[in-house]
């Protein structure tokens, strides 16, 4: 859509992409605009990470605000920002603009933010969100956050770790951040998933649906298909955030019985203190205060496997919907030649 290297000095680079359909149509209403972290070789990027670092926001966040307006100059409609490292000031341009950021590896000064920026950083903490590593000695270094309260910061997400190489990072099969053993990090991620599927089939479907059908109001098969693709939106969207949640439990399940049976295995070694019990007297003491087996580890999967039942049966029922809507409108479809006729146009574009 747009580049932007900024001409003033401050290093800025940023670029603004949107969705391409697969028939070519750029959806110039999502479109979101990303700012680069800082080149090391750079001299000007440098010296704005190091005003950064000493003012408290880095002198290329007029050229990102410049950049925005730029964009939005044009008729395109921001749906998104997001940054790495230094340009994790695109916060600050989310909060400003109301639109939602994403950042990486982010060091930034969050007292840097107007009143009405924090204000609506708070009303909308799911909509900021600054994925950090707990080691890394670059965003300590330079803004030294270590965790304050989270409701002031929109959602500062901790990852294990210490890179600050943005290639580090790892995303799953619907785009959420996962760990190094590929489990979501946060369960931030349902309600960002839940926004980003709805935000897609608005651009895919709803808007070119409504474009379609605005001349001359709509008619009655027109309103129920509309509100049969609506129905089954949410449907599909709430049973993949389902199946992201259980796949979250699942992954805590496995660690947690993972370090349980550690813990079981680490009784079997002998305490270097003692010489004159066998190792099933060892055992036997340990069982008597519940430390056996089934008091360590059966204990714990237990009571994560009722909550991966509990997890999988949610998901089970939002599939259900979304297969029992779908059922439903064939009915009608059987019932209303009319209706079947106009739904078999619109799905292939023909009406």
């Amino acid at each position: 859509m747009a580049t932007k290297n900024d001409p003033n000095g401050t290093g800025f680079q940023g670029m603004a992409v949107a969705p391409v359909d697969e028939n070519g149509n750029v959806d110039t209403s999502s479109v979101a605009i990303i700012a680069a972290g800082t080149e090391s070789g750079n001299i000007t990027d440098m010296h704005g990470a190091a005003e950064e670092t000493t003012q408290g926001l880095s002198p290329q966040y007029e050229a990102a605000e410049d950049f925005y307006d730029e964009v939005t100059s044009e008729g395109y409609t921001v749906s998104q920002v997001s940054g790495y490292s230094q340009s994790a000031y695109m916060l600050k341009v989310g909060a400003n603009h109301g639109v939602p950021a994403t950042v990486f590896n982010g060091w930034f000064s969050y007292d840097s933010l107007t009143d009405a920026e924090k204000e609506y950083m708070y009303d909308h903490p799911e909509d900021y969100v600054n994925y950090r590593r707990k080691n890394d000695e670059v965003t300590k270094y330079n803004d030294a956050f270590h965790g304050a309260a989270e409701e002031e910061h929109g959602t500062v997400v901790w990852v294990d770790g210490s890179s600050h190489d943005i290639a580090d990072w790892k995303f799953g099969k619907n785009g959420e951040v996962v760990d190094k053993n590929g489990n979501p990090v946060s369960v931030a991620t349902l309600t960002k998933a839940y926004d980003q599927g709805l935000q897609k089939w608005k651009s895919t479907t709803l808007n070119p649906l409504k474009e379609s059908f605005k001349s001359g109001g709509y008619s009655d098969h027109e309103m129920i298909y509309m509100d049969y693709a609506q129905a089954t939106a949410v449907a599909e969207v709430l049973s993949a955030v389902a199946q992201t949640g259980h796949e979250i439990i699942v992954g805590h399940r496995d660690q947690a019985v993972k370090d349980a049976e550690e813990l079981y295995n680490s009784l079997k070694k002998r305490p270097w203190s003692v010489d004159k019990l066998s190792d099933d007297e060892i055992a036997a003491i340990y069982a008597e205060y519940g430390l056996d087996y089934e008091g360590i580890v059966g204990n714990i999967k237990e009571h994560f496997d009722a909550k991966v039942k509990t997890s999988q049966t949610v998901t089970e029922k939002f599939t259900k919907l979304s297969s029992t809507i779908k059922t439903q409108l064939q009915t009608m479809e059987e019932a209303d030649s009319g209706l079947a006729k106009d739904i078999a146009g619109w799905k292939s574009g023909t009406v």
